[in-house]
């Protein structure tokens, strides 16, 4: 298991960052319109969308380098919230997404979601 390289960024994801409660219920519809609910797991896991605005090169690598060798939502790795300055076991969600804003500074946007 990994751990984010948060040390090797000179800064924090950009605010705001959206923590989201992943809804584990399962459903059943009837026919007269009533739903039948219960909880699919005993807890619920959460998912982070964060953004890293005027990275530099070296930075951006650094995060795109570890996204690369989680193979991408592959492989789980310990990150810690800055908001709560815990840490959670998670993997990335989807897509890295890399934009350049200037020159040679980048914005990077990802997803966390916990396991």
């Amino acid at each position: 298991m990994g751990t984010y390289p948060q040390s090797s960024l000179t800064s924090y994801p950009t605010y705001p960052i959206r923590e989201m409660v992943v809804d584990s219920s399962i459903s059943s519809p009837f026919e007269n319109g009533m739903v039948q609910a219960r909880p699919r797991y005993t807890r619920q896991r959460k998912k982070w969308s964060l953004s890293y605005r005027a990275l530099t090169e070296d930075e951006k690598n650094s995060v795109s380098d570890f996204y690369n060798s989680m193979l991408g939502g592959s492989y789980y790795f310990t990150w810690v919230n800055p908001m709560t300055e815990v840490s959670h076991t998670v993997r990335f969600s989807g897509n890295l997404e890399i934009t350049q804003i200037t020159g040679s500074y980048y914005t990077v946007s990802f997803d966390l979601e916990e396991l």
